[in-house]
């Protein structure tokens, strides 16, 4: 999808939802899974996307050559897959799939590494992982209600929040990018901020999940920048396409978490699945701002952050994508 072309005709004025022009601005679609595909990352340097399914495989297609719509090398797994994140460099591939022990690929290779010590892996399926921007560590979110931290070079888990959501499952897990905070956000739809330094819950993100207890994993983030200030602000939203909503991971997660220093004023998010609402909250007292209308008509299931500009992706189980931007930023 081109966003640049999205914005673009929103400028212009040429979008109509559901009319002749609302058609969707896809660059490409891409062919291989033969079930859904669950999850997807860009790699960070060379043009080229990686997409996990539940049909046990990894794809990696190369997307510069336009005329290629099927994937130049397959990972074959033996369980379907739930999250993968790159390493910085883009040598690895981090894998979560449906059974706990996460899996470090060589995406040259095709090589697979585990940990050395198995008392370090989860319980459960992982349901995020993470690289932090340095690569130093990474971090996963399980099912079996803790939040696990890893030595990037090792692969061994240096510290276990326990119990993070108080035993409900773990949605997200993801750091600043300063990499001294963990973003975290459960099944009890709570949103945690905790510092790596102390190990220790810094604040609780509350309110959310008044309507009615959540039923499927959704990502929490941080907003770019400080841009959105006190979230007083109009959005455009373009539907961009109506398909089943696993498809949406698959296309969007490149819009990926994002974060600044702890001293500037940062918006964290969090889409409330019963109300249909966007949660937001000041990340550093915990005030709560304003709740945006997502105008789907069935929860909201994906929600992916841009890492560069005030916009963001929601899917939902209405099978529709939509797309918002904050209008006048550049």
């Amino acid at each position: 999808m081109d966003v640049e072309r999205i914005v673009a005709r929103e400028v212009r004025g040429d979008i109509t939802e559901n009319g002749p022009d609302a058609q969707h601005p896809v660059i490409r679609t891409l062919y291989d899974h033969i079930d859904e595909v669950t999850s997807i990352a860009f790699h960070p340097r060379e043009q080229i996307l990686v997409s996990g399914s539940n049909d046990k495989t990894i794809k990696l297609f190369d997307y510069s050559k336009t005329a290629v719509k099927r994937a130049m090398k397959t990972l074959a797994e033996v369980y379907p897959i739930r999250a993968m994140s790159f390493h910085p460099g883009g040598e690895f591939l981090l894998v979560s799939t449906e059974h706990p022990t996460l899996r470090l690929y060589n995406v040259e290779t095709a090589q697979c590494f585990v940990g050395a010590v198995p008392a370090d892996q989860h319980k459960d399926v992982v349901y995020d992982v993470n690289y932090s921007d340095n690569a130093r560590l990474y971090v996963s979110g399980s099912r079996d209600g803790d939040v696990k931290v890893w030595d990037g070079i090792s692969n061994r888990c240096v510290e276990t929040f326990t119990r993070a959501h108080d035993g409900a499952a773990i949605c997200s897990a993801r750091f600043t990018r300063n990499g001294k905070y963990i973003l975290t956000s459960g099944m009890d739809s709570i949103v945690k901020l905790w510092e790596l330094s102390t190990n220790r819950c810094l604040i609780a993100y509350t309110g959310a999940g008044a309507t009615g207890i959540q039923d499927h994993p959704v990502h929490a983030t941080f907003n770019h920048n400080e841009d959105y200030g006190m979230l007083i602000i109009k959005f455009y939203h373009y539907e961009i396409f109506k398909i089943k909503i696993i498809f949406v991971s698959a296309y969007f997660l490149s819009l990926s978490i994002i974060s600044n220093n702890m001293n500037t004023y940062i918006i964290v998010l969090f889409p409330d699945e019963k109300s249909g609402s966007l949660c937001s909250w000041d990340a550093r007292n915990s005030d709560r701002k304003r709740l945006l209308a997502l105008g789907h008509t069935a929860s909201a299931r994906i929600f992916v952050h841009s890492p560069t500009m005030p916009a963001f992706l929601t899917g939902s189980d209405d099978f529709r994508a939509r797309f918002w931007y904050k209008k006048g930023s550049n």
